[in-house]
């Protein structure tokens, strides 16, 4: 009987462990997919790459056109969505993909439960 209350007891710490090692890599990977497609999205919308910093307009497609430091934002807001998914931040880089979505006037997207995030209200 203490054999196997010791064995059942390794199996289920193993299991758990099996089971948080997995998360963070599917939840990264979800992420990284959100990002792909938020980024097929931005490539689409805006192909073209301001030529300076702060020009007054990057023209897009369809009635998108920012200015060079809405364009310039939103790559930060991309490159800090990349590293906080890396590192298993998948609230945080939601975050800054929303930024990204709310300069380009893009739909929201529904956070996680797991998140209990809850949008403000305007």
């Amino acid at each position: 009987m203490k054999t196997t209350t010791i064995l059942f007891a390794g199996a289920v710490m193993l299991s758990a462990a099996t089971a948080s090692a997995q998360t963070p890599a599917s939840t990264a990977m979800l992420c990284r997919q959100q990002l792909a497609d938020l980024t097929a999205t931005w490539t689409t919308l805006m192909p073209n790459v301001p030529s300076k910093p702060l020009v007054a307009q990057v023209p897009g497609r369809q009635g998108h056109t920012h200015t060079g430091i809405d364009y310039n934002y939103m790559s930060s807001q991309f490159r800090q969505a990349a590293h906080a998914c890396d590192a298993g931040h998948e609230h945080e880089a939601m975050r800054h993909m929303d930024a990204v979505r709310t300069t380009m006037r893009l739909p929201a997207v529904a956070y996680p439960a797991a998140h209990h995030y809850q949008a403000a209200k305007l």
